[in-house]
């Protein structure tokens, strides 16, 4: 079985390369064994060099030049694709908009075009930001979507082209995926930042500012999110949009705390008004039912969650 992954250069799709690159029983449970491993990338000078490498073939295709990308795919000829690729934080969505809608939105069209019907498996994987602000929870897959940043438009626009594909005959699901973290996550996340801003704080002296702390999320280890992603694209009907979350709640103030336990139980935080966003929806949390039904259990705790990202931390800082 030949799997392509776009994204595979950030955090998740990196994380995903690793897991299957290890050897027998050390392999995800959710993930077959024996792939025949491709990465996409626009740009082969990121540390890789072009061809095969750990038993990876990179494969040099810009998504927003869909010739290159039907080129690519044509000749290598998946037979399942897990479409990461994105701009990954808000915040640079939303100083660049235009580009954003670009990768979200016609990045998904390119690559799903250069898939043949009947023989390609495909999973796109949008956001929970899709639902915007809640009224409440927990999240289910039809609820009304609210989407409001540029980058829940983006990717709600993404999953509309991915309909679009599947309601002509392409075997494509979408996942919505809530909060995940793990080691080496950018700092610029929340679990990553608050682990950072503790140890700056601890060697310091200086007291920790932080934002609103009452908001509750919904947060997976990133291995339990992969397992997911496995699954659903051997298992997910054709169409079909499941949510990728755990359905508990945990106020960020309660993660700070436990994350102090862990880095520096004696540093004070302290609330900066300049860091609350007053648009902050006080829950996000979502309905695993769907994924449950097919299969998927998380089998990672938070406490390994927080252990893991405390750990990257200290080895970074």
């Amino acid at each position: 079985m030949r799997l392509l992954i776009t994204g595979a250069t950030g955090f998740v799709g990196g994380r995903l390369l690793e897991s299957l690159l290890r050897s027998g029983e050390e392999q995800p449970a959710a993930w077959p064994q024996g792939w025949t491993l491709g990465a996409m990338t626009r740009n082969c000078d990121t540390g890789h060099e072009r061809g095969r490498a750990g038993n990876v073939e990179w494969l040099q295709a810009d998504l927003l030049e869909p010739e290159g990308v039907q080129r690519v795919v044509s000749e290598w000829k998946p037979d399942r694709v897990l479409h990461l690729a994105a701009m990954a934080h808000p915040g640079d969505c939303e100083r660049n908009a235009q580009l954003a809608f670009e990768v979200h939105v016609e990045g998904t069209r390119a690559i799903l075009s250069a898939l043949e019907v009947g023989r390609a498996r495909a999973l796109v994987v949008s956001t929970a930001q899709v639902y915007g602000v809640p009224s409440a929870g927990p999240l289910r897959e039809d609820d009304e979507l609210r989407a409001h940043s540029v980058y829940g438009l983006s990717k709600l626009e993404a999953e509309r082209v991915a309909l679009e594909f599947a309601d002509r005959g392409l075997d494509v699901c979408i996942a919505r995926p809530f909060n995940h973290s793990g080691r080496g996550q950018s700092r610029r996340y929340v679990l990553p930042a608050l682990a950072a801003g503790l140890i700056r704080a601890a060697r310091s002296g200086d007291v920790m500012p932080c934002g609103n702390l009452a908001p509750k999320r919904d947060f997976l280890h990133v291995d339990d999110v992969l397992d997911a992603y496995g699954l659903l694209l051997e298992r997910c009907p054709r169409g079909q949009i499941v949510n990728v979350c755990s359905g508990r709640a945990v106020a960020i103030g309660d993660l700070l705390e436990r994350l102090k336990q862990r880095l520096a139980p004696d540093v004070r935080c302290k609330t900066d008004p300049e860091r609350v966003r007053s648009d902050d929806p006080p829950l996000i949390v979502g309905d695993p039912a769907r994924l449950a039904a097919l299969g998927w259990r998380a089998s990672r705790s938070l406490d390994e969650l927080l252990d893991e990202v405390a750990a990257s931390a200290l080895e970074s800082a």
